[in-house]
């Protein structure tokens, strides 16, 4: 299963171009982007069951997913890097502060110049 190709099967399906290269949306199409995100998160939010949450969920990451598709971008391999990055931050001692979640000394953003 790859989400991504499953989205852009949706895409293609409805003949919305997909670049390979990056690319930046119109004003316009990227404020009904934001907007459809906003939607779904706002769907979560509100939410009164699990499956509704789920569904929201799973819409939000749709759109985003297909987002980054309309830009062109290399998903997957973005995914990837941030994946790795994530993976080297650390569980503070004083877990009052956020999620407890840190990036430790000298963790680097990941670089995601050759997905773009």
């Amino acid at each position: 299963m790859s989400l991504e190709q499953d989205v852009r099967d949706f895409l293609n399906k409805f003949e919305m171009d997909c670049p390979k290269k990056g690319k930046f949306l119109s004003k316009t199409y990227h404020e009904q982007r934001f907007t459809h995100m906003i939607e779904e998160l706002w769907e979560y939010c509100h939410a009164k069951t699990h499956e509704d949450k789920l569904d929201a969920i799973v819409d939000l990451v749709y759109i985003a997913i297909g987002t980054s598709i309309l830009h062109g971008y290399d998903f997957s391999k973005a995914w990837q890097k941030v994946h790795e990055a994530n993976m080297k931050k650390v569980r503070d001692k004083d877990v009052t502060f956020k999620s407890g979640i840190s990036k430790p000394v000298g963790w680097k953003k990941p670089n995601l110049e050759d997905c773009v």
